[in-house]
C-alpha cells in the first residue's frame, strides 16, 4: 500500500510494507514538518499584490517543507505592490490556525482566503496588525475567521485606601460617627456615590463602572447578581441559604398567583410590562404551588399579561394550557401537541407519534380521512417496521402493493433524485437487488477492510480494488477457490500462485460439455479424454489416456489415432529417449519419413518405393556406411522377389588383377569344404524338424587361407565380429559372404 498524507499538515503516513530500510528518512522529514507546523516562523516576501483571481500562494505541500505550514507567518514586500495584497492558502480542505502579521510598507492590507474567493469568507488584515486566523478547510467555500474576534478588552481599575483617620467636614454624617470604636447606626434619605458601594463585605455591592448590583458577590456578572448557596428544605414553605426569595401575601386559592418577577421593555410608561414569572396555586391545597410564565402580545400598554406556560406542583409542564395532562403538554391550533398518550404535529394534528400496548411506538400521518394512517412503528424489542405492522427483524420495509420496494441511500453528491444513490430491496418480480445508480464502484467490506469491488464497468474484484477482468480474484493465501459438496462431504480447491493455476480435487477432476463428460483426471492422476477407462487401448474403447508413469494411449474407432505434424521445416517429429538421453527419432526430410538412432537411420523416400540409409543429422542420405543386421542380431530369412544388387561398376574399383596361384588353390579347395548342417538355434526351437543347410564353415575357410599363407580377414568373403554373450563374456563370431565366395570359386574354375 502506497503512502498517504494527513489532511491538514501533509505529513506522510508510510504505507504498510513500504519504504523498507528507508523509512527513517521519511520519519525525520516528518519531524521537521511537525516542527515547522508547531513552531515555524517564516517571512513571506510578496513581489506583487496579486488579485482575487490570481492571488499569491501559501502552500501546504505533502511531505515537503512549505511556507503555508509554519505557525507564524509575516508578510513583507519586495517593493511597491501598488495596492492591497491577495493571498490564498492551499489546499482548501486543510484546517489550520496560524498567527499572521502584516508588515507591508505603507498602509496596504492583506486579504487572505482559502478556497474560491468570496468577500464574505475572506479576512482583511490591516497594515501593522497581528491576528490569529482559523482556516476551516471547507473546500471551495472555506472561510477564514479571527480566533479572538469575540474577546473584548476590559479596563479594570482597583484602588485601595487605608487611613487611620478621616476628616469629612466635621467627622459625622447625619449623626453617624466615622472612625468610632463601634459601628454607628444612622438613617439616610438619599445615598449618592460616584464610585463602588460595598455593604458588609460583599453582602450588597454596587459596581459603579458596570452599573450592576451584586448580592453575595463583589463581581456582579449581570444587572442583578445573587450569588450563594441556597437550599430548599423538606418542610413546606421554608427556604434557607443565600438564594433569591420572593414572597407574596396574596389571597390563597386554586389558580391564584403568589408573588412574581416582571420584565418590562424600555419605556417611560411604568405599566409597560412585557413578561413575567409568578408562583401560582395549582390546587385547593395552598401548599401546592407551581410556576406561571407570562408574555405580553399587545400594542396596548394596559393590556394584561397572558399566561403562556405553567409548571404545576407535580412538575408537569403546560404550554398554552394551565392544566398539563402529561410531563409536557403543548396546546394550540398549530405546532407541537403532547399528551400522556401521543405526540401530535401540525395545525390539524396531521401527524402523530403514539404509544400502544407492550411498549409499541406508532408513527401516523393524516391521509385526508377522519383518521390518521399508520406509517411506521417500533415494537417492544426495538424492531422498526416501515409500511408494515409485522416486524420480524430489526428493520422491516413493507409495501401494500406488488411493485418494487427499495431503501435509497444518498448524500449531497448523489442528490436525492429517484435515479441516484444506492438502492437495496426487491423489484416487482420479487428479485432481491442491490443497485448503485451512480457511475462509481460497489464495494463490500468486512472488519473495515475492502473485500470485494464491483467497478463501474462491471468487473468484479475479490481481494483487489482494481479488477482487470470480469472476475478478478487476488489473494496471498491458497486456495483461491474451494468448492464443497456438502452431501458428499468432499471439496475441491483452485489455487493460483507464482502465475500457476492449480486444481485440487479429492476424487476426480471432470470436464463436461453439453452436460456430458468429455474428459477427466482421476484420483490416480490419469488424464482421460472421451473415456473413463484408464486403459483405452487395452479395453479396446475410444479415448485417450495420459498416465503418471509417463505412458500414453490413443484409441480410435476408425482413422488415425495420433497425428504428429511439423508445419514449416524439416526435422524431428518424435524423439525417443532412455534415461533422458535420445535413443532415436522419427522425423521428416523433403517430405520423406526418417527413422534414426544416434548411429544410423532409414529414410522412406516419398514417390520412390525404396528405403535408404541416412545419418541422424536431419535424415541426410548415407551411402555405404550402415549394416543391415549384425552378428548378434541377425535376420533369419530374407524374402525378395528380385536380386541383391552389389556395386560392380569399374569406376568404383581399383587394383584389378587375376587370382594368384595361392588364391586359386584356396578357391579350388572350397569345393571340398562344402558341408550339410543345421543351426543350433533352429534345433533348440524346432528340434528334429530343424531344417538342413548347405555351406562352408567359416573356420574351415579361414584354415584354407592360412594353409596357403594368406590372411582370410583381408578377403571380403570372410568376416569376424565381436559380441558379448548371455554370460557377459566377449565372444567372436565368424561369418561368410556367399556372394563373394561364389565369385571366388567361379574365378578359380
Amino acid at each position: 500500500m502506497a503512502s498517504t498524507y494527513t489532511v491538514n499538515l501533509g505529513i506522510e503516513k508510510i504505507g504498510t510494507g513500504e519504504q523498507s530500510g528507508t523509512w527513517g528518512t521519511t520519519t525525520n522529514t516528518n519531524f521537521d514538518l511537525i516542527d515547522e507546523a508547531v513552531n515555524g516562523v517564516i517571512t513571506v516576501t510578496l513581489s506583487s499584490a496579486g488579485s482575487s483571481g490570481s492571488p499569491n500562494s501559501l502552500v501546504v505541500t505533502n511531505g515537503a517543507s512549505s511556507n503555508g505550514r509554519n505557525k507564524f507567518i509575516e508578510f513583507a514586500d519586495g517593493g511597491d505592490l501598488g495596492g492591497t495584497a491577495f493571498v490564498q492558502l492551499t489546499p482548501n480542505d486543510a484546517e489550520k490556525i496560524v498567527h499572521v502579521r502584516n508588515s507591508l510598507s505603507g498602509s496596504r492590507s492583506v486579504i487572505i482566503f482559502q478556497g474560491t474567493y468570496n468577500a464574505s469568507n475572506d479576512f482583511e488584515i490591516p497594515n501593522g496588525k497581528d491576528v490569529v486566523l482559523k482556516f476551516n478547510g471547507g473546500g471551495s467555500g472555506a472561510t477564514v475567521t479571527d480566533v479572538f474576534a469575540d474577546l473584548q478588552p476590559t479596563a479594570l481599575t482597583t484602588a485601595t485606601l487605608t487611613a487611620t483617620t478621616a476628616d469629612i467636614n466635621g467627622g459625622t454624617i447625619d449623626g453617624v460617627t466615622i472612625g468610632g470604636a463601634s459601628a454607628g447606626a444612622g438613617s439616610f434619605t438619599t445615598l449618592t456615590a460616584s464610585d463602588d458601594v460595598n455593604f458588609d463585605s460583599g453582602t450588597l455591592f454596587v459596581d459603579a463602572s458596570a452599573d450592576s448590583v451584586g448580592i453575595g458577590t463583589t463581581s456582579p456578572q449581570a444587572k442583578l447578581d445573587v450569588s450563594g448557596v441556597g437550599n430548599f428544605s423538606t418542610v413546606y414553605n421554608t427556604f434557607s441559604g443565600d438564594g433569591l426569595h420572593i414572597q407574596c401575601s396574596g389571597t390563597a386559592g386554586d389558580g391564584n398567583y403568589a408573588g412574581g418577577i416582571s420584565f418590562s421593555r424600555i419605556s417611560s410608561d411604568n405599566d409597560s410590562r412585557a413578561a413575567g414569572i409568578s408562583g401560582v396555586q395549582t390546587e385547593s391545597d395552598a401548599d401546592r404551588v407551581g410556576l406561571a410564565f407570562f408574555t405580553h402580545n399587545s400594542n396596548t400598554t394596559s393590556a394584561a399579561l397572558v399566561e403562556a406556560m405553567r409548571i404545576d406542583s407535580d412538575g408537569k409542564v403546560g404550554i398554552n394550557t394551565t392544566s398539563p395532562g402529561g410531563r409536557l403538554s403543548v396546546r394550540g391550533t398549530s405546532g407541537l401537541g403532547i399528551s400522556d398518550s401521543h405526540l401530535a404535529f401540525g395545525t390539524n394534528q396531521d401527524a402523530y407519534i403514539t404509544t400502544g400496548a407492550s411498549g409499541i411506538v406508532v408513527f401516523r400521518e393524516h391521509d385526508g380521512s377522519s383518521t390518521n394512517t399508520e406509517r411506521a412503528r417500533i415494537d417492544a424489542d426495538g424492531n422498526v417496521g416501515i409500511g408494515t405492522t409485522t416486524i420480524n427483524e430489526k428493520l422491516v420495509l413493507g409495501s401494500a402493493d406488488s411493485g418494487s420496494n427499495f431503501l435509497q441511500v444518498t448524500n449531497s453528491t448523489t442528490t436525492a433524485a429517484d435515479n441516484r444513490g444506492l438502492y437495496v430491496g426487491i423489484d416487482a418480480n420479487e428479485a432481491a437487488r442491490i443497485l448503485n445508480r451512480e457511475n462509481t464502484d460497489l464495494i463490500f467490506s468486512t472488519n473495515n477492510t475492502t473485500r470485494m469491488t464491483l467497478d463501474n464497468s462491471g468487473n468484479l474484484g475479490i481481494g483487489t480494488t482494481s479488477p482487470s477482468s470480469v472476475l478478478h480474484l487476488s489473494t496471498s493465501n491458497d486456495p483461491i477457490i474451494t468448492l464443497t459438496d456438502t452431501g458428499a462431504g468432499a471439496s475441491a480447491d483452485i489455487t493460483g500462485s507464482n502465475g500457476n493455476l492449480r486444481l485440487n480435487s479429492q476424487t476426480a477432476t471432470i470436464f463436461d460439455m453439453a452436460d456430458s463428460e468429455v474428459g477427466r483426471i482421476d484420483s490416480s492422476g490419469n488424464f482421460l479424454v472421451a473415456t473413463t477407462n484408464n486403459s483405452p487401448v487395452g479395453a479396446n474403447v475410444v479415448g485417450v489416456g495420459l498416465f503418471p508413469n509417463g505412458s500414453g494411449q490413443f484409441s480410435r474407432d476408425g482413422g488415425i489415432p495420433l497425428f504428429v505434424n511439423r508445419k514449416s521445416s524439416d526435422g524431428d517429429l518424435l524423439s525417443f529417449r532412455k534415461d533422458g538421453t535420445e535413443a532415436g527419432v522419427i522425423g521428416s526430410k523433403n517430405g520423406d519419413l526418417v527413422l534414426g538412432t544416434e548411429a544410423c537411420g532409414m529414410r522412406f523416400i516419398d514417390g520412390d518405393p525404396s528405403i535408404s540409409p541416412v545419418t541422424t543429422n536431419g535424415g541426410t542420405l548415407n551411402d555405404n556406411a550402415i549394416d543391415l543386421g549384425r552378428s548378434t542380431s541377425r535376420f533369419k530369412d530374407i524374402y525378395r522377389a528380385g536380386s541383391t544388387i552389389s556395386t560392380s561398376d569399374r569406376n568404383a574399383k581399383q587394383d584389378e588383377r587375376p587370382l594368384t596361384e595361392a588364391e586359386a588353390t584356396v578357391a579350388q579347395a572350397c569345393k571340398g569344404l562344402l558341408k550339410a548342417f543345421r543351426f543350433i538355434d533352429d534345433v533348440e526351437t524346432d528340434g528334429d524338424g530343424a531344417r538342413i543347410h548347405f555351406g562352408i564353415i567359416a573356420q574351415d575357410l579361414q584354415a584354407a587361407f592360412e594353409a596357403e599363407g594368406l590372411d582370410a580377414n583381408r578377403y571380403a568373403m570372410f568376416r569376424p565380429s565381436t559380441f558379448t554373450n548371455d554370460e557377459g563374456n566377449e565372444e567372436t563370431r565368424l561369418g561368410v559372404c556367399y556372394e563373394n565366395l561364389l565369385a571366388f570359386i567361379i574365378a578359380a574354375l
